[in-house]
């Protein structure tokens, strides 16, 4: 709940938190251009130069190699498919000896967050971040959503609560439905974050605040204060969408349209409130904001344009941290922000644009033909007809004479022949810079026919710089992460459900398991990544088989291993998903007396009306 505060101390807070965000934005402000730069090379978009000429129906345009963007793309392909191939994706494991039972508690509570409550799709835009701008932020909270739902039924008329029959009356019918519970995630524009700049963003969990930009909505400032977060949410100016961005400067796509052109004018716009939310490490007896001594976390919501206090409250999250996360591309600890990928590339991916663009250039002026002509002996007008197949007339002066002494063409060299194997050696340099190399795009090496294994170990080789990135992505961002989703989770999940066992145990054991806060209590720790890709599930199932059939012909190693549950697993990794329902059920024996004796079950002894066999003796079963 947010807390009531004396307007001098609003002011006060008002004033740090505006000293707070200048003091961010100021050094900021250095890397701003460098990110819009970044954005409009990652769109493939390079405007048209001024100095270019530009007829009504131009022959030719400017073009932008986009070799960075299919670079990156690669490189984000590599990242989600080591960290979102797993099952589960978030991975843990008991630090002080908890048991499996619980170990898979855990993982189903994480498994249905990230399900339910749409956590992919922010993991997937987290991991692309540092590409594009150097370092990627993303926030967690808890949410306990609840949906009103209003509908019309009919229901029979009552009498002094009694229902008349043959009667019927259409009413208003209003539920609330709980909905989601667990935590929620958000991504942050670094053009939106405000770490403090006294500490590199690898160490902002150690500065005093974390600010970010955000934007309102009306039905978002209405029910916060529903909830007790915001306060005097009446009295705050709203600000039109159309203006609303310049805080953030978003980079437009070719072709979007203007706010000026939307179809709604200024008043229709949808009003929205741009505002701060700060969270800071303070003393709140020092800030006045509690009576305690100790260092807390409190969360500071203020508008953007005169610094008012709208919303004020303790954190209150076990962890004791910014519930704030960072991706970094460069394993940098001393800079204020870290180089991106698209950033480095940026000279070589301009050299090989203007490589390019310089050739068809020339072939251009080579197309257009160009002549020395003396205009007293030739017909202009002919000559400077575009079409094909031209007939050039000559002047009464002209007749008779060589042609060659009044009408030659110019000889036209080609200068920038090399420029195409120099893109080429341009597009070596930056695979070598960035480690994103031909394998991994999906482009095999030429030189003959290549085997399986071939290119397999070719690809794995070119991994290394990826591989090692995504240690430090696991090490530095999903391991803290996942600690505050376990900790949250820990604080304010109070209800027992029910939730499906998630993991290579799900498809062997109990399908579903019972969630409690009793089962989830203990420490856990984040199973980290090992970089490398998913090998290959294809040739895995083939090394299975060879394993199994090996096995087999060695009967101490088959009694050692349960030979129908890796059938199952063998089936699976082949791409089989429906193996587990042609497995036979072994039945309950008490159940199966009881079935019988109902009558749903024969016994398996039965003859079924087979003719007395004659030669029988009592005691000693059938003969035939």
């Amino acid at each position: 709940m947010t807390r009531r505060l004396s307007q001098d101390t609003l002011q006060g807070l008002g004033k740090r938190c505006q000293a707070f965000i200048q003091m961010s934005r100021n050094k900021q402000a250095k890397r701003v251009d460098q990110w819009n730069r970044n954005e409009e090379q990652f769109a493939a978009y390079m405007p048209a130069h001024d100095a270019e000429p530009r007829a009504e129906e131009p022959q030719y345009r400017t073009l932008f190699i986009p070799y960075s963007y299919a670079i990156a793309m690669t490189a984000h392909t590599y990242y989600t498919s080591v960290f979102m191939s797993r099952s589960p994706v978030l991975q843990v494991a008991g630090r002080h000896g908890e048991g499996e039972m619980q170990v898979q508690a855990m993982e189903a509570i994480l498994d249905y967050q990230l399900q339910v409550g749409e956590m992919l799709v922010p993991l997937f835009l987290w991991l692309f971040d540092p590409i594009k701008y150097g370092h990627g932020f993303i926030g967690t909270y808890w949410d306990e959503e609840t949906v009103r739902c209003r509908r019309w039924v009919t229901r029979p008329k009552t009498f002094m609560g009694i229902e008349l029959p043959g009667t019927e009356e259409r009413v208003e019918e209003v539920t609330d439905v709980v909905g989601y519970t667990g935590h929620r995630c958000y991504n942050i524009r670094p053009h939106d974050a405000f770490p403090d700049p006294r500490v590199s963003v690898w160490n902002f969990q150690k500065g005093q605040f974390f600010g970010r930009y955000v934007e309102l909505t009306d039905e978002e400032l209405a029910a916060g204060e529903r909830a007790g977060v915001y306060f005097d949410v009446k009295e705050l100016r709203r600000d039109s969408y159309a203006e609303s961005r310049s805080e953030s400067s978003v980079a437009d796509l070719p072709g979007e349209a203007e706010p000026s052109e939307w179809p709604f004018n200024r008043g229709e716009t949808p009003g929205f409130l741009k505002a701060y939310e700060v969270f800071v490490k303070c003393v709140p007896r020092e800030w006045g904001l509690a009576d305690s001594d100790r260092q807390e976390i409190w969360v500071i919501t203020l508008t953007a344009g005169d610094y008012r206090v709208f919303g004020v409250r303790p954190l209150g999250e076990y962890h004791g941290k910014f519930p704030i996360d960072v991706l970094m591309q460069e394993p940098d600890a001393y800079n204020t922000f870290a180089r991106s990928m698209m950033e480095v590339m940026e000279p070589l991916n301009e050299t090989i644009t203007w490589l390019v663009n310089s050739h068809m250039y020339n072939v251009r002026s080579a197309l257009n033909n160009q002549f020395l002509v003396d205009p007293s002996m030739v017909v202009m007008k002919d000559l400077e007809n575009p079409n094909p197949g031209k007939l050039i007339r000559l002047k009464p002066q002209a007749y008779g004479r060589d042609v060659r002494t009044f009408f030659s063409q110019l000889a036209v060299h080609d200068v920038t022949a090399q420029h195409i194997p120099n893109m080429h050696l341009m597009s070596d340099i930056l695979q070598r810079i960035t480690g994103v190399t031909d394998n991994i795009m999906g482009m095999v090496n030429t030189g003959g026919r290549k085997t399986a294994t071939e290119v397999r170990q070719s690809t794995t080789f070119g991994i290394n710089r990826l591989k090692t990135t995504c240690e430090f992505f696991s090490m530095a961002g999903f391991a803290p992460f996942t600690q505050k989703l376990i900790q949250g989770t820990q604080q304010h999940y109070n209800a027992e459900r029910k939730l499906r066992v998630v993991g290579e145990l799900g498809m062997f054991s109990e399908r579903f398991i019972n969630v409690t806060p009793q089962t989830i209590a203990g420490f856990y720790d984040f199973v980290p990544v090992d970089g490398s890709m998913p090998v290959d599930r294809f040739a895995q199932a083939n090394l299975w088989n060879t394993m199994i059939s090996q096995a087999m012909r060695a009967p101490q190693i088959a009694a050692q291993y349960d030979l129908g549950k890796i059938f199952g697993w063998v089936a699976s990794l082949a791409g089989l998903k429906n193996v587990q329902q042609f497995k036979v059920q072994v039945a309950d024996p008490a159940m199966l007396d009881q079935q019988a004796q109902a009558g749903n079950v024969v016994p398996l002894d039965r003859d079924f009306g087979r003719p007395p066999d004659q030669m029988q003796l009592p005691g000693m079963g059938a003969t035939m």
